[in-house]
């Protein structure tokens, strides 16, 4: 029975003599640890910049329209006197050109905020 004891210790001591790490030198505890406090940083940094993406984008979506429509209102067509009489205001044909333009352009930065917020795997 003691024999069995001092063999299982025996084990026991090789397997936790394997388990020993080396440290390749003195700085390396520090460098992992500036390595973990610059991921923490730009994942920090990451989170404020796509909270500013946001909060900009919506407001271009709300306030863009609405500068537009007051330019429109107030501008002077004079310019435009050789459009066909079909066409009699510019109007007719700017607005609904900048909603498209303006449309596809918030589309595409709606998908590209939304595929860098949920993207699962970080690079830093």
């Amino acid at each position: 029975m003691n024999g069995d004891d001092t063999n299982l210790d025996q084990k026991f001591q090789l397997m936790m003599g394997k388990s020993i790490l080396t440290v390749p030198d003195r700085n390396f505890e520090d460098r992992i640890m500036e390595k973990v406090m610059l991921a923490h940083s730009v994942k920090l940094l990451r989170s404020k910049s796509l909270k500013l993406s946001w909060l900009f984008l919506t407001l271009s979506a709300v306030l863009f329209p609405g500068g537009f429509l007051i330019f429109i209102h107030n501008a002077n067509y004079t310019f435009t006197p050789f459009i066909d009489n079909a066409l009699k205001t510019p109007v007719q044909v700017f607005i609904p050109a900048a909603v498209i333009i303006f449309a596809i352009i918030i589309l595409i930065q709606v998908d590209n905020l939304l595929k860098l917020t949920f993207r699962q795997k970080s690079y830093y």
